[in-house]
C-alpha cells in the first residue's frame, strides 16, 4: 500500500556541534607570501627609473665613487636648418599623367563628340646624360616626330627629359603612342 512520506520527520542533526573547517596554516603562509611578492612588485614599479632618463641624471643617483669620473663635453649650440625646397610642388600642378584607359575614354568621346579641351605632352625619356636626351632626340627625329629637351631639376640630381607636342586631340596621342611602343619607347602622357 502506498505511504505518504510529506510529514515525515527528518532527524534533526546537532547544529551546535557544526565547525568551520580549518584551513592549514601553510595556506595562510603562502597567502600572505604572494601579497607581500604583489606589493613589492610594486614598489619595484614606482622606484625604477624610466628609459628616457639621461646619463646625466643617472650619474647623480649612482653612488659616488673615488675615481675621477669623465666631465660632459658641453653641448655645441644647434644649427638652424634650412627648411627643404621642393620643386614638384610648383611643377606638377602644371602637368598631370593621364593613364592609357583615360586616353583610350577620351578617344570614345572625341568621336562622339563630346572630347575634353586639353593640352597633351609625351614623353619619350629622362636622362641623366644631356647626351642621352640628344639620341633620343635625334631617333624620334627619324620617326619624323618634333621634339624638344626639358630640364628637370630632383634632389641634387638634373633630368633631361625628351617630350613631344603639345597636342590638343586625343586621337593623335595615341597614334603617336602605339608608334613609338612598336619602336620600343615606352612614353608617359601628360596633360598640361
Amino acid at each position: 500500500m502506498p505511504r505518504d512520506y510529506k510529514h515525515r520527520a527528518q532527524p534533526k542533526k546537532n547544529r551546535s556541534k557544526q565547525v568551520a573547517p580549518k584551513v592549514a596554516w601553510w595556506k595562510w603562509l603562502l597567502v600572505l607570501v604572494l601579497i607581500a611578492a604583489f606589493v613589492g612588485f610594486l614598489n619595484f614599479l614606482r622606484t625604477s627609473t624610466p628609459a628616457s632618463k639621461t646619463a646625466t641624471e643617472t650619474q647623480l643617483t649612482a653612488p659616488h665613487n673615488t675615481a675621477k669620473k669623465p666631465k660632459p663635453k658641453p653641448k655645441k649650440p644647434a644649427k638652424k636648418t634650412e627648411k627643404p625646397h621642393f620643386e614638384f610642388y610648383t611643377r606638377l600642378p602644371k602637368e598631370t599623367v593621364v593613364t592609357d584607359y583615360e586616353i583610350k575614354t577620351r578617344v570614345r568621346e572625341e568621336r562622339v563628340g563630346k572630347a575634353k579641351k586639353a593640352q597633351y605632352l609625351i614623353q619619350a625619356g629622362s636622362f641623366q646624360k644631356f647626351s642621352d636626351a640628344d639620341k633620343r632626340r635625334a631617333q624620334l627625329a627619324l620617326m619624323g616626330f618634333e621634339s624638344h629637351i626639358e630640364k628637370a631639376r630632383v634632389g641634387n640630381t638634373v633630368w633631361h627629359r625628351v617630350k613631344l607636342g603639345p597636342f590638343s586631340r586625343p586621337s593623335a596621342v595615341t597614334t603617336i603612342q602605339t608608334r613609338l611602343k612598336k619602336a620600343g619607347i615606352d612614353v608617359i602622357i601628360t596633360e598640361k
